[in-house]
């Protein structure tokens, strides 16, 4: 602390006068007679507004930015340390490790193949609910076409055909065959020529509603053509009535499916593909905490760990600063002295280790949560400050006066 002459000099001044007066009281001056009156200098603080309202405070050089750095999760063993002190680093850089990194890759590729797993379990339940809504769609209308043929036929077995309809009834079942005939050539053909699964498939599914539609075209022509027995109209109304219950059967399993997936299935999935997700962010971040990196470009100032020491979760490592830039953080401020300061207010910062400099400097951050310090409340005040080519370290001591606000 420096003491400021301004604020103690009227204490000198009491104590001589205490001093001459007791010299007085024993050079034969009776108790009665006139003493000098003695106005006590009031005690000071260690930090206090001088007479010309300049606010004087010690404090500490600190670089503007600076980190402890700890390995976080489980700890562990220090396999590498990858630094010196002293070393210059960039943000991002892997400053040390800790061991069992083959292990926990290891871990990592095992849940990756569970997630992959599990997704294929997801996509697989909607494509196969694709698939059989495609397939229910499909047996419905074929099942409409069933039922409209059968009620055809029905009606052409209980109802004398005319001419033309038996003339028609001829012409469609010659085109039908003739398209048959076509379709079943080019089946043969794609087969030949390709050796792709889904022509194939499309070439077959062709034939098929190809001859479909000729079986039912000489169905209906026999029904026309011919003298209809009681068997064969009730055989015919029958095969209606399974037509149409079968239509009804698809039409529900149709909606129902072009829906989705079962829920519950599809629940089970997701909650499998979630805890897969979970367990591979778990990994992921354990073998990010194996490594400690440089949270931004800087110097190592203190290196606290080696390689093969066992270290625990927040013990510190590193000390990482950047030393480019650097501040002054006061000591001894107490509360009293708050209504004075405010931030940008320039200041006057000299140096213990550096007399001959002086530099200035600006009211950075005034800290909201106070210390207690000798029954009173102490704030930490930061100040900005260039030292240009003075070699300054960390903690050295600085002097601070402030020209305090509404003195």
């Amino acid at each position: 602390m420096r003491i400021n002459l301004s604020v103690w000099l009227p204490v000198f001044v009491g104590v001589g006068l205490v001093l001459s007066g007791c010299a007085g009281a024993q050079s034969g001056r009776l108790p009665w007679e006139s003493q000098p009156t003695i106005t006590p200098a009031p005690v000071s603080s260690e930090f206090e507004t001088s007479q010309d309202g300049v606010i004087s405070a010690e404090g500490v050089v600190v670089p503007a930015k600076h980190v402890t750095l700890s390995f976080s999760g489980a700890g562990g063993v220090v396999d590498e340390v990858l630094v010196e002190e002293g070393a210059q680093v960039k943000a991002g850089q892997v400053l040390a490790r800790l061991g069992e990194r083959e292990r926990m890759e290891a871990a990592i590729t095992a849940v990756e193949m569970e997630l992959l797993a599990a997704q294929q379990e997801l996509d697989t339940l909607y494509e196969e609910a694709d698939l059989a809504a495609v397939q229910a769609h499909q047996a419905f209308i074929e099942l409409q076409d069933e039922v409209k043929e059968a009620e055809r036929i029905v009606q052409a077995l209980n109802s004398p055909p005319s001419k033309d309809q038996i003339e028609a009834a001829k012409n469609a079942v010659e085109l039908a065959e003739n398209a048959m005939n076509k379709t079943r050539k080019q089946f043969d053909a794609l087969n030949n020529k390709t050796n792709s699964e889904s022509v194939k498939l499309a070439a077959e599914l062709a034939l098929y509603a190809a001859e479909r539609e000729y079986y039912q075209a000489m169905s209906y022509l026999n029904a026309v053509q011919g003298s209809p027995k009681e068997s064969d109209i009730e055989r015919a109304e029958a095969n209606l009535e399974i037509a149409q219950v079968q239509l009804s059967h698809a039409e529900k399993q149709y909606e129902l499916l072009k829906k989705g997936p079962d829920p519950d299935l599809v629940d089970l999935a997701e909650a499998r593909l979630n805890n897969s997700q979970a367990q591979l962010a778990a990994a992921q971040k354990n073998l990010v905490e194996l490594e400690l990196k440089a949270p931004f470009d800087g110097t190592i100032v203190s290196l606290e760990i080696k390689e093969g020491q066992s270290v625990s979760p927040a013990i510190p490592a590193i000390i990482l600063a950047d030393l480019e830039k650097w501040q002054v953080e006061t000591t001894d401020l107490q509360e009293r002295d708050l209504r004075y300061i405010q931030i940008d207010m320039p200041a006057r910062i000299t140096l213990d280790a550096f007399p001959g400099s002086e530099f200035s400097g600006r009211v950075k951050s005034i800290d909201l949560y106070g210390e207690e310090s000798r029954g009173a409340a102490s704030y930490t005040v930061r100040f900005d400050f260039d030292p240009g080519d003075v070699p300054v370290r960390w903690r050295m001591t600085a002097f601070i006066d402030i020209q305090g606000n509404g003195q």
